[in-house]
């Protein structure tokens, strides 16, 4: 590298490690503290391989919306390369990526998640169901497994046309919800083979790499049964008229646009996705609400008076208490908080800075949403923040939690609408308590 060149400020990295050890098993901590010592552009050699920190919601703006092609391309890691081949939807770049995405977008616009919600309706109930019956036994319960399975199915519903039953007692769902989790947690990982190349012989051969390529492979073996059942009976009448997201996909496959491993790391990505994100935001607000009585009573009271049945996607217009909770959630207790890291796809300048091209471009979403630059008392759970007409520019703010520019999540409106409606339906219809004394530990975990 250019040594005349302005790098963006860093410690100075150590031989072949780089500021890897700086990391810790917590690294979106670790980079807050750099951040503040560091500034919002920051430099972190990983290993080999470059890389550099976006901090603030004016940065994360200016760099993938304002420059969206800049930084357009995934960083692609050799961990995910290995089974996903470069032919997912998440991490693939180029052509092959917009064109990917682009039918799965087809089939997640606004109009038909309308569509579907009664059909999500239908898995919240189920949810609320079990809760009930649960509850009349006076048995506490650990509503988390129950609430992955919610998301599962809902996802499930758009991507397969079908669902399963709450019973956690199945134990080819429940094991199928584990391996979501524990992919979803070491996916977030950052594998040191990944940029220490030299040990990725020794690497692949630890417990961690085995568990995580056994978990991928499980997933894709449960995905690849339901593409092979779903070939069986696709007929030329699904081709023109898709009837789920998976037929859409079934149709670009029988044209030879995509190949079977092609398909089982697309459906890969829209599960893992659809799955853990949604389930660990109300997971969080659970235990928030448990340590927040007042903030509990606060969503029971507004939605007791404003909506008289079972919630709608139209009493979003009528519920800004419960859509600022729901911000504040995802704003305090952010799910994927260092985001997937994107690439420089050439050399280039960005506020001053050199950023060299293949660089590892990480967008600090956990340090946008918690520096107190851009939040008053950030660490304070606070849904006034979110309302009135002076605080609308939080909302797109904290938008940034789902990722900003052509590469954000595809599934933002069906996450927003679901987490409403799951939210709504709990806390009209249930009070939420902790069995342990004291405050419930923020115990808030890093993943992807």
């Amino acid at each position: 590298m250019n040594p005349f060149r302005r790098l963006p400020p860093s410690s100075i990295p150590l031989p072949l490690i780089g500021h890897l050890h700086l990391l810790g098993k917590q690294p979106h901590h670790a980079i807050f503290k750099l951040y503040k010592k560091y500034g919002p552009v920051m430099r972190l050699k990983m290993g080999s391989v470059e890389g550099v920190v976006l901090t603030g919601p004016e940065t994360l703006h200016e760099a993938f919306v304002a420059n969206d092609q800049l930084f357009i391309n995934r960083f692609q890691r050799d961990s995910r390369l290995i089974w996903n081949h470069g032919e997912n939807i998440a991490t693939s770049n180029g052509d092959y990526n917009r064109y990917v995405r682009s039918i799965a977008l087809k089939s997640i616009v606004p109009i038909k998640i309308k569509k579907m919600e009664g059909a999500i309706n239908q898995e919240i109930v189920g949810l609320c169901d079990k809760f009930a019956e649960i509850a009349k036994t006076g048995q506490p319960i650990d509503p988390i497994r129950y609430i992955k399975l919610c998301s599962l199915n809902i996802i499930f519903r758009f991507l397969f046309s079908k669902s399963y039953p709450y019973n956690i007692e199945d134990k080819s769902v429940s094991k199928f919800v584990d391996f979501i989790e524990t992919t979803f947690t070491l996916a977030g990982k950052a594998f040191p083979s990944d940029f220490l190349h030299f040990i990725k012989p020794l690497f692949m051969k630890t417990a961690v790499a085995h568990q995580y390529m056994d978990a991928n492979k499980k997933i894709g073996d449960f995905i690849e049964t339901i593409i092979d059942e779903r070939l069986e009976h696709f007929s030329e009448e699904n081709e023109k008229d898709p009837k789920d997201i998976l037929d859409a996909y079934l149709a670009e496959y029988k044209a030879g646009n995509i190949t079977k491993q092609g398909l089982i790391c697309i459906f890969y990505d829209l599960v893992l996705a659809g799955v853990d994100t949604s389930a660990n935001t109300v997971s969080a607000l659970l235990k928030l609400v448990c340590n927040r009585p007042d903030i509990q009573e606060g969503l029971y009271d507004e939605l007791k008076a404003l909506i008289s049945g079972n919630p709608t996607l139209n009493d979003k217009q009528i519920a800004p208490y419960t859509n600022a909770v729901i911000r504040e959630t995802l704003r305090r207790y952010c799910v994927v908080p260092l985001g997937i890291p994107h690439s420089a796809s050439e050399d280039c300048e960005f506020k001053g800075y050199f950023i060299k091209k293949g660089s590892q471009i990480i967008q600090n979403i956990n340090g946008s949403m918690l520096g107190e630059e851009f939040w008053d008392e950030p660490l304070e759970f606070k849904p006034e923040r979110f309302m009135g007409e002076a605080n609308q520019h939080n909302i797109a703010r904290v938008k940034f939690t789902f990722g900003a520019g052509p590469r954000n999540c595809l599934g933002t409106s069906l996450a927003e609408n679901e987490l409403f409606l799951m939210v709504a339906y709990l806390f009209k219809r249930f009070r939420f308590e902790s069995t342990t004394p004291g405050e419930l530990i923020d115990d808030t975990m890093f993943s992807v």
